[in-house]
């Protein structure tokens, strides 16, 4: 009989007790229909060793090792090796919810969908400004699903009245959705988000549910957290695809894309130069040459300064673009995270 769920694991030297936390949760699950899927892309011996312990022990694990070729090679080469008929990825270090399976394959044969999204719960916790999730089930038909790709953008709506998350965990997908997708393998950064804007261009129905399905740790040595002067040179490749990506939507998603684009331009400097007031010079020539990427030219073109996507803050960064005031841009986005971080601090404390 054919197995039900694909569990998909990329490992690249993961601390024993991290991975062990997340190889439990797994094992609490109340759903039994599963394979593991463990992929150790090039870890050092110490991981291997481990894995090769805990493979032994369960007869659901299929391990395979493999030459370091980053996270998106490796979930590649997991679902190449899967065969059950849905599909669930898992971070080496992070929980899932024990009723996580159960509930999943219940809703998504109940509903015949696509794809099922569940909550995804951040440690420490992050905020978007909106809400992170339905609270009650929400069926998204084929008819609606511009409805859910603007909420994956960031704009929620009476449809979807949440953001969807670019993460491919805390959800299942249809094997059948995913057989012609596949994560670009030359992206640093976001790979999870081309990932899952394709999906939405292949799906018929989704469902979006008001349980925690899933537990993200964040930690501050990720390649996403951390100082990096050239971090534009990293992004390219993805802004590339996300705006080519874009070029296919229809009208109104095209807008809410390009509005996206002056958030997008403000995460560049947030993530890689808003960490400290020094490198100045270098920081400015990153803004001024990712400025001039066609996906920022477009919005800064094409897009209604009325339009109902751009409230202030967007509107803002446009005009300083226009004027090209990079400066003005950095110490806005500076401040803003050190306000973020200190009332998230303020949260932990309290």
């Amino acid at each position: 009989m054919k197995t039900k769920v694909s569990i998909i694991i990329p490992v690249y030297n993961t601390p024993e007790d991290a991975f062990l936390n997340m190889y439990n949760s797994i094992v609490q699950q109340t759903y039994s229909d599963y394979e593991i899927i463990i992929i150790d892309d090039g870890s050092k011996r110490k991981t291997r060793g481990y894995l090769d312990k805990i493979a032994d022990k369960d007869g659901k694990i299929k391990l395979f090792h493999t030459t370091n070729g980053g996270v998106s090679k490796a979930r590649n080469y997991g679902f190449e090796k899967s065969i059950g008929e849905y599909i669930v990825y898992i971070d080496a270090d992070d929980l899932i919810e024990k009723s996580f399976l159960e509930q999943a394959v219940k809703i998504i044969e109940q509903y015949d969908a696509d794809v099922v999204y569940g909550i995804i719960k951040y440690k420490p916790e992050i905020t978007t400004g909106f809400p992170q999730s339905e609270k009650h089930t929400v069926v998204i038909e084929k008819n609606e699903i511009d409805e859910l790709k603007k909420a994956f953008i960031g704009f929620p709506n009476s449809t979807c009245n949440f953001v969807v998350l670019g993460s491919p965990c805390g959800r299942m997908f249809k094997r059948s959705v995913l057989e012609n997708i596949r994560y670009d393998e030359d992206m640093a950064f976001n790979e999870d988000q081309i990932f899952n804007r394709k999906v939405l261009n292949q799906i018929h129905k989704a469902v979006i549910v008001p349980y925690i399905w899933y537990y993200y740790n964040q930690n501050e040595y990720s390649a996403i957290h951390s100082l990096d002067l050239r971090i534009y040179d990293k992004l390219k490749p993805f802004w590339d695809k996300w705006y080519e990506l874009s070029l296919t939507e229809s009208a109104e998603v095209m807008e809410a894309s390009r509005a996206s684009a002056f958030d997008q331009y403000t995460a560049l400097i947030s993530v890689g130069y808003a960490n400290d007031l020094r490198n100045i010079k270098v920081k400015l020539k990153q803004m001024k040459q990712g400025s001039k990427h066609p996906y920022i030219q477009d919005a800064l073109k094409n897009i209604n300064i009325k339009s109902t996507f751009m409230n202030s803050n967007r509107k803002l960064k446009f005009f300083l673009l226009k004027m090209h005031l990079y400066f003005p841009i950095f110490i806005i986005t500076y401040y803003s995270r050190k306000k973020r971080e200190s009332n998230s601090n303020k949260r932990r404390i309290q």
